[in-house]
């Protein structure tokens, strides 16, 4: 976690990084990281983009901690979304406040 904060030129304070789900064969595993500070955290969710134009980090997502009720509530505004972006191709889809 510390070299990509380092990329991003914030240096946090961490209260605790550790793994998350189970170990499986070459897969990785989500890394949860908890910063003392959310001013530092709304910096670095606003900076994680430029991640993406790193050879290094490419494949690095980085988003709040949501509870299994709002992941369950965000994968079904991606499919929703998905379906939309299929069903009308020549418009622009996004999601905006919780709807697509």
């Amino acid at each position: 976690a510390a070299e990509v904060f380092e990329q991003l030129e914030e240096k946090p304070k961490v209260v605790e990084c550790h793994r998350v789900g189970v170990q499986k064969e070459g897969d990785s595993r989500p890394v949860k990281v908890t910063l003392r500070s959310s001013d530092t955290v709304g910096r670095i969710l606003g900076k994680s983009r430029q991640l993406r134009t790193t050879d290094r980090f490419s494949r690095v997502f980085i988003s709040k901690y949501l509870t299994v009720e709002e992941r369950n509530a965000q994968k079904k505004l991606v499919m929703e979304l998905k379906q939309k972006r299929e069903n009308e191709p020549g418009l622009y889809h996004f999601i905006r406040n919780g709807s697509p």
